[in-house]
């Protein structure tokens, strides 16, 4: 049995704490360890990790020494769960007596192992195994070697039969392009065609082995079209078989993630939303309102409960560099997310980029977006599929959305639309912290079983209304709404009746343009009531606040009912 790297640069002294990292990003995080974290501990040795090659042939791994009393497990990006517990498994068998296992670098509350390591002991020694559950007990084929007894292989109602000359017998001559006959055929070598709902990428194993690079999907496709050619099965008709098999076999490793761990009934998510400071205009409760539901709209997304939400949370920071991305970045493990995403919602490429992922972060929101912009993006969160060809896809695909949108700017008046901003839910922060120690795996399962159990994850009509008005702080207004709103207060006592033209007279705007004339309309209807007089609208509100009139103001609206 092979050693993991590092294995045999273990201390000899077993009592000496073992170190492992496992997961998609181990070799990263373990060389971070090597440089940064262990020597500023004091300590030198390089730690066990337990990349994805490793993980593929973990059945046939040493992941520690004999005898070793404790060790450390931190779980480094994506790793499906069996393997996690065939790790522990491992450990125990080799005779580790305390273990814990860290979610991240740092996690305060580690799951504590030690009594589970006695339990898979005692299921050992009732010949239980997880080990053994990672691989199938197939011999599979060198794939340079054609089957010795095709006739076995494949489907007997899939296969084209000949009579032999000599024997005049029916023997195999070739198979028929089936799907079932190339399902048997990758079996046979090994090869494992799986479709990834989350990347919408069709995946192709060797051996367990995972290709990585550029050119992962082209060497597969090269092995697959060896096995067919020395096979004599049409390798034309395996291309098109492909897409049939991965999904036969389809999975959404974030939605594995979550549903790694049931949620243990323990509530993480305020927790999680105290993590955020709140500036002193913020309401607590709407922000807490906005969170909660972005959250659940999330699981809801990733669960398959619904294909649409449109709504983005964004954290808003006038001062920049409070950590908001880097808040964003603990949320889930780096391969279900994005940040930082230029979302071009027109071309294709830009919108397979973003749907690949679970969770992103749109980083140009308010800085570079003109209205034109901010309408796409309206456009694209409401939709509920995406139709996009990818690379060697014969069709363009309709993809159900699985994404959900966050945001962070720096500019508080960042809502350039004058109306209709409810799929923008922003919270206004004065600090985050990034540096929580919560177990998110666990919030997101808080959130799901929410979800399951009937909490919904849209506003109510008054919710829809409240966060209106919340939104309103954060739209951008022009020349024409910050000289009305520094002029007028609503809470005065009102004492005339004046036109939207009259109040542009009275700020100084002196012949005001038409479009100047609705815009303060706008506002003062939300401002003032109003009433019709003489077929011209014409609002209840107080003088101006420290202006002289520039022009009479009309006197004459005083008189007459509303």
């Amino acid at each position: 049995m092979r050693s993991a790297p590092n294995v045999k640069q273990l201390p000899k002294d077993v009592f000496t704490e073992a170190i492992i990292f496992a997961g998609a990003d181990a070799w990263s995080h373990a060389k971070h360890w090597q440089e940064a974290v262990g020597p500023a501990a004091g300590d030198n040795t390089p730690p066990v990790y337990l990349g994805p090659k490793q993980l593929a042939e973990l059945n046939n791994l040493r992941i520690i020494d004999d005898g070793r009393r404790s060790a450390r497990v931190y779980l480094a990006g994506y790793i499906e769960p069996i393997k996690i517990n065939a790790i522990a498994e491992k450990l125990a068998l080799a005779g580790v007596k305390e273990a814990r296992l860290f979610k991240g670098i740092p996690d305060r509350e580690p799951e504590n192992w030690s009594n589970y390591l006695t339990r898979i002991r005692d299921d050992h020694q009732r010949g239980e195994s997880l080990v053994e559950m990672l691989s199938e007990p197939v011999q599979c084929l060198p794939l340079n070697k054609p089957l010795p007894t095709p006739g076995d292989i494949y489907h007997p109602d899939h296969i084209d039969w000949k009579r032999d000359k000599v024997t005049q017998e029916w023997v195999f001559h070739k198979a028929k392009g089936t799907a079932e006959n190339l399902s048997r055929l990758m079996k046979a070598y090994g090869v494992r065609v799986r479709y990834n709902e989350l990347s919408r990428d069709v995946e192709i194993s060797v051996n367990g082995n995972l290709p990585a690079g550029d050119l992962a999907r082209n060497v597969s496709l090269s092995k697959i079209e060896d096995i067919c050619r020395i096979n004599d099965y049409p390798y034309t008709a395996a291309a098109s078989h492909l897409d049939n098999l991965a999904s036969a076999d389809s999975y959404n490793p974030a939605l594995d993630w979550v549903k790694s761990r049931p949620w243990d009934g323990t509530s993480r998510l305020r927790e999680l939303f105290d993590c955020l400071t709140l500036a002193d205009t913020e309401k607590a409760e709407i922000s807490w309102t906005l969170f909660r539901k972005w959250f659940f709209g999330a699981a809801a997304l990733l669960s398959g409960k619904t294909n649409k939400f449109e709504h983005v949370l964004i954290l808003v920071d006038p001062m920049g560099g409070l950590g908001k991305t880097r808040f964003f970045n603990t949320l889930c493990p780096k391969d279900f997310q994005a940040d930082g995403v230029t979302l071009n919602p027109d071309d294709k490429d830009s919108v397979l980029q973003v749907v690949s992922k679970w969770l992103v972060e749109l980083g140009e929101i308010g800085a570079t977006f003109s209205k034109s912009d901010i309408e796409s993006l309206k456009a694209f969160l409401s939709k509920d599929k995406d139709e996009l060809r990818p690379a060697y896809a014969r069709a363009a695909n309709r993809y159900q959305r699985r994404t959900a949108f966050f945001g962070s700017v720096n500019n508080v008046q960042f809502l350039m639309d004058d109306t209709n901003n409810r799929r923008f839910w922003p919270i206004q922060v004065a600090a985050v912290n990034y540096q929580h120690s919560i177990d998110v795996q666990q919030v997101w399962a808080e959130a799901l079983a929410r979800i399951n159990a009937g909490e919904t994850w849209h506003l109510d009509q008054q919710e829809n209304r409240v966060i209106g008005e919340h939104n309103d702080a954060f739209r951008s207004k022009d020349r024409i709404e910050e000289m009305i709103l520094a002029s007028y207060d609503p809470s005065a006592q009102p004492g005339r009746y004046v036109s939207a033209s009259d109040v542009l007279n009275e700020i100084g705007v002196l012949n005001p343009k038409q479009t100047d004339t609705r815009k303060a309309s706008a506002l003062l209807r939300k401002m003032f009531a109003h009433k019709i007089s003489r077929g011209l609208t014409v609002y209840h509100m107080p003088s101006a606040k420290g202006f002289r009139h520039l022009v009479s103001v009309n006197t004459e609206y005083k008189e007459g009912p509303f």
